[in-house]
């Protein structure tokens, strides 16, 4: 399994200085609102994906509140940390292990222990190293530490914006489809160069002809993505139908809309928008426009489900992500973050959350102001309760 064995943050957030080695299995993590729960989850979310989930800029992360001439190093790994403003996110974990136990076992997995880390400087810029050699890019750490996040921003995923279920499934195919990143990024920057020259077109400082190179570019790319987008759906529908049925949740349906017509290329969808494309300065079809709607028997699921019966089923989601990300081997089982997501279910539905994950091989790790069907699960096997308080973290 994959397993997040150590955590250390520099000032990151709340955190001065953190050194943190999270539970194997589940870790439940309370404090009250600005103790920084939910920073640990974001410093964890950030060495997988390169990126906050609640942060717009890199900057926005660094403690503002230290002193840039001020000096400051953890024991034993001032070659890791920077200084003054900068902030630093240092993980171990593993990957393909089995925690079998044993004092032998255990010397054995911490051989076998990899090394993240990602620094964020005062003007935004960051650099990242895997085993101690820099890397280009968040790749090696991406396909390594896969997880899953479930937060509030993204919870209920069938009334939440569309941008957030196309997060949902390019998440899963960033770790699963080889290619899938370089083609987003692709089409990601050609996306942004049409949309400019768009703007452009309509102010008379371009003319359309341009168009063409981008045209070409775009749909080529968004065909390819579209490929691997239909390629994946059948094998998240499958375990989001098993965690449906096994929690006994109001069956539902997935209609999958890929971001323009069926029967036409992306083309010639393109060409037949021009004139709506030009009047709103933006392209209105292709990959990024991409939708899935969830539907109970013939009505749209937010007209059926009740919120906590959406919640859950938004939930179903990303447990069910979480074993299409562990492989067909079973041998990376990827994280799973819940931030402050059990204090919106009702007692019974948040047990049977629990007792499901009790039962996965995933880390886990939950976040709660307070909740009094979290202290059943204290003395759980390989389960541990944490206190985050003043920019620490303590057990109890």
């Amino acid at each position: 399994m994959t397993r997040l064995v150590q955590l250390k943050l520099y000032n990151f957030r709340i955190f001065e200085r953190l050194s943190w080695e999270p539970s194997p299995k589940i870790n439940f993590i309370a404090g009250d609102n600005g103790a920084g729960k939910t920073s640990i989850l974001e410093a964890i979310y950030y060495l997988s994906r390169n990126r906050s989930f609640r942060a717009t800029s890199a900057r926005e992360v660094i403690n503002s509140n230290i002193a840039s001439s001020k000096e400051h190093a953890l024991a034993s790994d001032t070659n890791k940390n920077p200084r003054g403003n900068d902030a630093n996110i240092w993980a171990a974990f593993i990957e393909n292990s089995i925690d079998a136990g044993g004092e032998k076992h255990k010397q054995a997995v911490r051989s076998a222990t990899n090394e993240g880390n990602i620094r964020i400087r005062a003007d935004g810029s960051k650099s990242i190293e895997f085993n101690g050699a820099a890397q280009t890019s968040a790749t090696a750490l991406a396909t390594r530490l896969p997880l899953v996040l479930a937060a509030p921003h993204n919870i209920n995923m069938v009334e939440a914006e569309p941008r957030h279920r196309r997060s949902f499934l390019d998440a899963i195919l960033f770790h699963t489809s080889p290619g899938y990143v370089q083609l987003y990024r692709d089409y990601s920057r050609c996306l942004k160069q049409r949309n400019k020259l768009l703007v452009d077109i309509a102010n008379n400082s371009a003319n359309n002809s341009q168009l063409e190179h981008w045209d070409r570019q775009l749909a080529e790319w968004g065909e390819q993505m579209e490929v691997h987008r239909q390629k994946m759906l059948p094998l998240i529908i499958k375990p989001i139908e098993e965690v449906v049925e096994d929690w006994g949740l109001q069956q539902s349906s997935i209609e999958y809309y890929r971001g323009w017509d069926e029967d036409t290329s992306l083309a010639v969808a393109m060409q037949e928008g021009y004139h709506k494309d030009l009047r709103y300065g933006s392209t209105r079809v292709g990959c990024h426009r991409a939708d899935f709607s969830l539907r109970v028997g013939a009505r749209a699921a937010s007209r059926v489900l009740s919120l906590g019966q959406q919640k859950m089923l938004s939930l179903a989601f990303f447990c069910a992500a979480a074993l299409v990300l562990r492989g067909e081997d079973g041998k990376i089982n990827p994280l799973i973050l819940l931030d402050d997501v059990v204090t919106q279910i009702d007692a019974k539905n948040c047990n049977m959350l629990l007792e499901y994950l009790t039962k996965r091989e995933n880390q886990v790790f939950i976040t709660s102001t307070s909740n009094e069907n979290l202290l059943k699960y204290k003395h759980q096997n390989k389960s541990s309760f944490w206190r985050v308080k003043q920019g620490k973290i303590d057990l109890c």
